[in-house]
């Protein structure tokens, strides 16, 4: 059952627990929102699914999650009725599973989907999917089969057949990627729920970045994406949580438009100024040398090749290899011998008896003896021709394989090729956006105010950078906002280049069409008169409160967009400073 967390000791065990090496098992934390009286997310659920590979925690957003938040490294919290999972190796590699938000509703099972995605995924990297004892040995097993990329049939030393799933070795990647038929592995099976796991399946971070070493590039797949980030994958059983601004330098591009869900890309491993190891992709060279990527097993080529996906499809029924052998049964010849001497028995018998005493319950029975002799016949002879029929049907299904497995490599080749030529049409676009991106300042000069000016300006960034389908649901036509009467004090070409203006146009529209408030959005919060409370005012009539919105992050002098959110609903823009700036100009 899940633990609630309900003082600041609690808070100081939990953290001291995440951050503790010894841990054996992840742990979920789950954050009830502020204004809510129960997690988003169905516990019972995710308990009932995930219970004998994870600890749950729930934490009221609140005091305790701003306690929590102090206790953890950056970027690793849990509020606002999110949840996140934390590894057990979380004291070396100071990274946890990307937030999981259950809103808005219709997007609830999948949100749970992936949370309960991340705790099997840490499990599987903590060995807990296949529990070890005491008297488990490694030993050497042999690739029988392999059933439609998802299932491998494994033969022991001792002749029994096991079966594995992806799932359990390296979730989302066919095993036809991984393994070939007649290889021979290491790994240790657990009898009691005939579990099979790799010897070398679950490397850790430190591991990971000790065989590549720091600074180094290599592939990556993305599993996800958001707005705000996307989770990469250098192992099937390890993965990074890759920022925006460790994509792109500007922090208001899509990150879809760089990086693709189940494609492969080049990615840096290094440290950042917090210790954590990561990945970033914003600065690699286009002839830079490349590390190729891990082996998945000891002697096997790198599970990765650039421009090359490999998530598996869905399971089929087919049959890369099966061994079909003829049921091994009397033959016609011997049958027949065994008919014969059944007969010779039943002559003698008669021959024997005296006929008075040889009863007709006896004739009887011996006719059921011969009746049944001819029936087995009949069905031996069947059973060797259904097995005929198997094997040659395997031996046509063998043909077609290795037909099929020529085409494959044709087209992974072609894949290949296409892949580079995806990759240099994403630079391709990187750097003709770089060099066509428009001045806004150019179309001041055509209106009579600043105000009409940054309007126009505002609703044509909403226009071409919004889908049809985004405008109709972040419409800022519906939304009352207006320009403060001292917005445009030294808002001026001087103050604002082209790139600093692009920037501020970008956060307002996110702001003035509600895009902001969903999560993933840029952050803002209340600002505040020497922390003694939001400073408030009124605003046309009505009651407002002072906010502060990010213009950009993580560079010297970074802008904040300052406004009033009415409390009616609404905004009216106050202007943009830098972030030390902790005034309104209409205060």
């Amino acid at each position: 059952m899940a633990t609630q967390i309900q003082s600041i000791n609690q808070v100081e065990e939990l953290a001291y627990k995440i951050k503790d090496a010894r841990r054996t098992r992840p742990i979920c934390l789950v954050s009830i929102g502020q204004a809510e009286d129960a997690p988003g997310f169905n516990l019972d659920y995710l308990e009932g699914d995930a219970a004998e590979v994870c600890d749950f925690y729930v934490i009221k957003t609140g005091d305790l999650t701003r306690e929590f938040m102090n206790l953890m490294p950056e970027n690793t919290q849990a509020y606002g009725g999110a949840a996140r999972v934390y590894p057990v190796d979380f004291a070396n590699s100071k990274s946890a599973s990307q937030l999981r938000y259950p809103i808005p509703p219709v997007q609830l099972a999948k949100a749970t989907a992936n949370l309960l995605r991340d705790i099997w995924a840490y499990a599987n990297q903590a060995g807990l999917i296949l529990k070890p004892s005491a008297n488990l040995k490694p030993e050497r097993v042999t690739v029988q089969a392999i059933y439609g990329g998802d299932v491998a049939v494994m033969k022991r030393t001792n002749g029994d057949l096991i079966s594995v799933r992806s799932e359990a070795l390296f979730p989302g990647i066919s095993l036809d990627r991984v393994f070939t038929l007649g290889q021979e592995l290491e790994g240790t099976f657990d009898p009691t729920n005939r579990a099979f796991a790799l010897t070398t399946q679950n490397p850790t971070v430190t591991e990971v970045v000790h065989h590549f070493g720091l600074g180094s590039v290599t592939l990556g797949l993305v599993r996800e994406t958001t707005r705000k980030t996307a989770t990469v994958a250098i192992h099937p059983n390890l993965t990074f949580e890759v920022e925006k601004k460790e994509i792109t330098g500007n922090e208001r591009d899509v990150i879809s438009d760089y990086l693709n869900v189940g494609q492969v890309y080049s990615f840096r491993i290094y440290r950042d100024p917090q210790g954590h190891f990561r990945l970033k992709c914003n600065d690699i060279d286009d002839d830079e040398p490349l590390v190729p990527a891990l082996s998945l097993i000891p002697g096997s080529g790198p599970w990765l090749e650039e421009g090359i996906g490999v998530v598996a499809e869905e399971t089929t029924d087919e049959v890369t290899e099966v061994a079909v052998t003829a049921i091994d049964l009397p033959t016609e010849a011997e049958v027949d011998a065994a008919i014969e001497a059944a007969a010779k028995e039943a002559e003698a018998q008669e021959a024997s008896v005296p006929m008075p005493g040889f009863t007709k319950a006896e004739n009887r029975q011996l006719s059921q003896n011969a009746f049944f002799v001819n029936h087995m016949k009949g069905q031996v002879i069947a059973a060797n021709e259904a097995a005929q029929r198997a094997k040659d049907e395997a031996d046509a299904l063998a043909v077609e394989r290795n037909s099929l497995a020529k085409e494959n490599a044709t087209l992974k080749a072609q894949l290949r090729g296409q892949g580079a030529e995806f990759s240099q049409l994403k630079k391709d676009k990187r750097a003709a956006a770089q060099r066509t991106e428009r001045d806004p300042w150019e179309t001041r000069a055509q209106f009579d105010s600043a105000a009409e000016w940054l309007r126009e300006e505002l609703r044509r960034q909403w226009i071409d950078t919004y889908t049809p389908s985004d405008r109709r649901q972040y419409n800022m036509d519906l939304v009352n906002w207006s320009f403060g009467e001292r917005f445009f004090d030294e808002f001026t070409e001087a103050n604002f280049d082209a790139t600093k203006l692009r920037k501020v146009i970008r956060t307002i529209v996110e702001l003035i069409s509600n895009r902001n408030s969903v999560p993933g959005g840029t952050e803002a919060h209340p600002l505040t008169d020497n922390f003694k409370g939001q400073i408030r005012r009124e605003v046309a009539g009505k009651q407002a409160g002072a906010m502060r919105m990010y213009v950009e992050e993580h560079t010297a002098g970074a802008m904040r967009l300052h406004y009033w959110k009415l409390d009616a609903g609404g905004y009216e823009l106050d202007g943009v400073g830098h972030h030390d700036t902790f005034k309104m100009r209409s205060a």
